[in-house]
């Protein structure tokens, strides 16, 4: 079974439904509520759904990633460990180890 494909109208309201939730939400919400049945108003409505949901899926990604990105932090500034460990602080990039003064390389 085939199909149907979607009308001109339908293809051009999908589209701007879509990108006004990206950009211009308030305003796709105010638009979406007018109450009218048309080809376009449907593909704008349902422009704006994929719209949402793709939006609600990338704040998801973002959450996750940001939580990742913190827990790498958290890792990298602990307590700098004997024996090779991560640098706590930048003030410890300029310290010999072995007398814990500052240095200057040799030139």
């Amino acid at each position: 079974m085939e199909e149907e494909k979607p009308t001109d109208q339908y293809v051009v309201g999908f589209n701007k439904g879509y990108l006004l939730i990206w950009g211009m939400p308030e305003v796709a919400k105010t638009i979406a509520s007018i109450s009218t049945k048309s080809e376009w108003f449907e593909g704008f409505r349902n422009g704006l759904e994929v719209g949402v949901n793709e939006k609600i899926k990338a704040e998801k990604e973002q959450e996750v990633l940001r939580r990742e990105m913190k827990e790498d932090l958290d890792f990298l500034n602990q307590e700098r460990k004997p024996f090779g460990g991560l640098l706590d602080r930048e003030a410890d990039l300029g310290k010999n180890p072995s007398t814990d003064k500052d240095f200057e390389p040799e030139r």
